[in-house]
């Protein structure tokens, strides 16, 4: 048999595979250039212009040609950038204004602080003119005190006075000393500003010292007509250790407050031991004047502040940021 034509038929078979294959690769490279065209190209050339993009050129158009949907994406895109810019935009002019306002804001700061500054300066060089008016003051309001205390024993001690002279020449003569030790406490008045005050520490009698206090304010109370006692608990040590001065000061406020603010009855210093601490007095001060209200009780410690404020026309006295006696 001659097997030629089967060999011819096979080579054709072939050869139309070939061609096939052939061409058929021809239409995909021809299909994946067209594609690369109108996809790949557009998509690298967005690559790059977004790469080139910063802050100067969010708003200006992206030069790439596209179609179909690449076409609205790249829209999109340029829609996005734009609004990137408007509020880059309103950040930045949000920024300025604020770095504005703080400008203002520190210059304003440093005004205040120089007219703090100048307040200050103001202020130590009034304490300053204070502390020196006080000083002189009292250096020269020593002398008379002085003379005053020494005639006061001189009358004691060589006057022929019955019993009532004799106790109103010691009630001088102890009030006269209390006012002598305040104007030379006076001349401390710089350590009680810079705060370097130290309270004394002495051995001293409490029961002289209240009834000195006492002896001194009785004059104003029978004045007034109202009875004044001091009940001393017999287990109250006669002797104790501080600073009589300073609570000569302080009775004399709170007592001279009593007899101010009551118009009839009676003004009881109380002395006794605390109840509820070990080696702590207890000194009280009980008057049947009309008191105060729990609203106005607020404002007893405040300077220069009383509860009511009608009182002073009728009794006097700014509060207890003076140095008169006050509710």
């Amino acid at each position: 048999m001659d097997n030629e034509p089967l060999y011819i038929a096979r080579y054709r078979i072939a050869m139309a595979l070939v061609i096939t294959g052939l061409f058929t690769i021809l239409i995909l490279l021809l299909s994946l250039n067209i594609y690369s065209k109108r996809w790949i190209a557009p998509i690298y050339e967005l690559r790059l212009q977004l790469q080139r993009t910063h802050v100067d050129n969010l708003y200006q158009p992206i030069p790439v040609e596209s179609d179909g949907e690449l076409n609205l994406l790249q829209q999109d895109l340029v829609k996005t950038l734009r609004r990137l810019h408007r509020s880059f935009q309103e950040l930045k002019d949000h920024a300025e204004q604020t770095e504005d306002d703080l400008r203002l804001a520190f210059d304003e700061m440093e005004m205040q602080n120089i007219s703090i500054r100048n307040a200050r300066d103001a202020a130590i060089s009034t304490s300053q003119a204070k502390s020196a008016f006080l000083a002189n003051i009292s250096h020269e309001l020593r002398t008379p005190l002085n003379s005053i205390d020494g005639f006061i024993n001189l009358l004691a001690r060589h006057g022929e006075l019955n019993p009532e002279q004799d106790l109103y020449v010691q009630t001088i003569r102890k009030s006269s000393a209390h006012l002598l030790a305040l104007v030379n406490d006076v001349l401390d008045f710089s350590k009680i500003e810079a705060g370097k005050l130290v309270l004394d520490r002495h051995e001293f009698d409490l029961y002289d010292t209240i009834y000195d206090v006492v002896d001194m304010l009785s004059p104003v109370s029978a004045e007034k007509g109202l009875r004044m006692a001091v009940l001393f608990y017999n287990d109250v040590p006669m002797r104790i250790n501080g600073d009589a001065l300073r609570l000569k000061q302080v009775l004399t406020n709170i007592v001279g407050n009593a007899i101010k603010f009551t118009d009839s009855g009676d003004v009881v210093v109380r002395v006794s031991l605390d109840d509820h601490r070990d080696n702590y007095l207890m000194i009280s001060v009980q008057d049947s004047g009309k008191g105060i209200s729990l609203a106005d009780q607020k404002m007893l410690f405040q300077s220069f502040s009383q509860g009511d404020p009608s009182i002073t026309r009728q009794y006097g006295g700014t509060g207890w940021g003076s140095s008169s006696p006050s509710n």
